[in-house]
């Protein structure tokens, strides 16, 4: 087995902050990358452990999608959990049988971030994975609030990708933010 790079988890801290209202971009990964996500079963109780944490107050869940070795979640924090807290929930709730990575990835979408792009990313990513026929529907994806993503309403039936969406390289969104700040014009 190759050796892994060293994991630096103490940058994931930095500038970690838990804003009641904000919405957050998570990455949930399996310890060394295992694919232990993709039975059907699992898919089910993790998008179900999900539905439970909204039920409880924790969080307004947006979209997620379960896929064969991580998780992308969406959601807005409510403030009756800090955001550490709602994950470590999560994966304390999660089956058995899913060994997590201790930490995880998060990225706090601003104001102006446009949360079309996260939801089309999440929806498209199982697609550009190939783990789904283009003609075939994921049932790992989860879209509680549908209404705020317009590009749904252009999916094929049954609810499947337009055929030019998976001819676009997909960008992570928020490289795609990143690119757009450094890109930017210095303000005077």
């Amino acid at each position: 087995m190759e050796d892994l790079p060293k994991r630096k988890t103490d940058r994931l801290y930095r500038g970690r902050v838990s804003i009641t209202g904000a919405r957050y971009f998570v990455t949930l990964t399996t310890d060394n990358r295992v694919r232990c996500l993709q039975s059907s079963e699992t898919q089910r109780a993790l998008l179900k452990q999900m539905e439970t944490q909204m039920a409880d107050g924790d969080l307004i869940n947006e979209c997620a999608v379960v896929m064969h070795d991580h998780v992308h979640w969406l959601f807005e924090l409510t403030g009756r959990l800090p955001l550490g807290r709602v994950i470590a929930k999560f994966k304390r709730f999660s089956p058995s049988s899913v060994a997590w990575q201790r930490d995880f990835f998060e990225h706090r979408l601003r104001p102006f971030e446009f949360v079309e792009a996260y939801g089309k990313y999440i929806f498209m990513n199982p697609y550009r994975a190939n783990l789904v026929a283009a003609t075939d529907v994921y049932t790992g994806t989860r879209f509680w609030r549908q209404k705020h993503y317009l590009f749904l309403q252009s999916l094929t039936a049954p609810g499947c990708p337009q055929p030019q969406w998976l001819a676009v390289a997909g960008e992570h969104p928020v490289e795609v933010f990143c690119r757009a700040r450094l890109d930017a014009p210095a303000a005077d």
